[in-house]
């Protein structure tokens, strides 16, 4: 089966506008190298087996071309594979992230480059941040919110890492 060109996520857009062709019903936000980071490989499998069990198969697309890489089958090892494609990339000379996309058009991770925050967007109302490999890999609009708000000396950190107006656009956007 030929996969569907990366229609899902709108071309010349970026974070922290709304970069998907629809709304989904939850958004998380990461800020580790999806080609590299195994746990957040993990953490992406595990979120969206729990919310749609094993029958997950997903396209791999290059962010930088949009270029169909491989789909990977639900029951494939995504942090071997998802590797091993960053690595690929990388030894032809793309120094770029990934986009994944589910078969079935139920979710879809995006990152333009590994330096770039990511977004997981997911029509699932699964409360996935009380999930502890999640948890670990992601952050929500609450902990945005709560960042914002610069209660402690870590909230006032992140502010100035990630950047006010960033930020605040991310909680507009995908709100």
């Amino acid at each position: 089966m030929m996969p569907k060109e990366l229609e899902t996520i709108v071309l010349g857009v970026e974070l922290p506008c709304d970069i998907f062709s629809r709304r989904f019903e939850q958004y998380l936000f990461f800020d580790a190298d999806i080609c590299t980071s195994k746990p957040l490989a993990t953490a992406i499998r595990q979120a969206t087996t729990i919310c749609f069990g094993l029958d997950v198969d997903t396209d791999v697309y290059a962010s930088s071309s949009r270029s169909f890489l491989r789909q990977l089958a639900s029951d494939s090892d995504w942090p071997l594979e998802i590797t091993a494609l960053g690595n690929t990339m990388r030894e032809e000379g793309d120094v770029y992230g990934l986009a994944l996309v589910d078969s079935q058009n139920r979710w879809a991770a995006h990152q333009p480059s590994p330096v770039d925050v990511g977004v997981l967007a997911i029509d699932s109302s699964q409360e996935l941040m009380s999930i502890e490999t999640v948890k670990d890999c992601f952050f929500s609009l609450n902990d945005i919110r709560g960042w914002l708000s610069r209660r402690t000396p870590r909230d006032r950190e992140l502010v100035d890492v990630f950047g006010e107006a960033f930020l605040t656009t991310l909680l507009t956007d995908y709100s």
